[in-house]
């Protein structure tokens, strides 16, 4: 928070925070295998990441909510006695899923891992209703630069013109609070989602 009154201006910071329940959840998983083949190797991942697919899909997921997230082949060298040596490839290949629901997060995980993933990349919490919690966290924020405005004024001796000159915003999404999902499958711990407002506002004084 920083006051200027050298031109009648007074600005501000304001910040709030929105908590909801996440809904909604995105899992990156996939397939890594390694050979001296190239081409073995390619054929041993493209068998069971076709195999970690039909998991998901058995699963209830629709085609739409299942795309590639990462396809990479990666040459690998040994190093001794300053000499490197070719020790063959990795084959990399991550699946980002969508699940619209939580409960069977844990069961995905486990079936995709019983069917030939050996990677889980990333689980990243979501919610339906992000843009009514974002709404409310800037309706409050506007609230909190206003009020250190009124303070500020009236410490000052000024009077704040409600009307703000400029209106400057910013918004991060923070995942706190974990809570246990699964019990008897892979724990997956949704917490809370915490949606952060901040603005910077000017008004002006007389």
């Amino acid at each position: 928070m920083r006051v200027t009154d050298s031109k009648g201006t007074i600005t501000v910071s304001g910040e709030h925070n929105a908590y909801g329940e996440p809904d909604e959840v995105l899992i990156t998983l996939g397939v890594m295998t390694e050979g001296i083949d190239l081409q073995k190797a390619q054929e041993e991942n493209s068998k069971k990441t076709s195999s970690v697919v039909a998991s998901i899909l058995g699963n209830g997921v629709p085609n739409s909510d299942i795309q590639t997230a990462n396809y990479q082949i990666i040459p690998r060298y040994s190093f001794e006695e300053g000499k490197q040596t070719f020790t063959g490839y990795e084959v990399v290949n991550d699946v980002r899923i969508h699940l619209r629901r939580l409960e069977n997060a844990g069961k995905i995980i486990d079936d995709a891992v019983k069917a030939g993933a050996n990677r889980v990349e990333g689980i990243q919490f979501l919610s339906s209703h992000f843009i009514a919690l974002y709404q409310y966290a800037l309706e409050h924020a506007y609230r909190d630069a206003l009020a250190k405005a009124k303070v500020l004024a009236r410490q000052s001796g000024q009077e704040l013109i409600a009307e703000p000159l400029l209106i400057k915003e910013g918004q991060s999404v923070d995942l706190i609070s974990p809570m246990k999902l699964a019990v008897q499958e892979s724990p997956i711990l949704p917490g809370q989602i915490a949606v952060k407002a901040s603005l910077t506002v000017t008004y002006s004084t007389h």
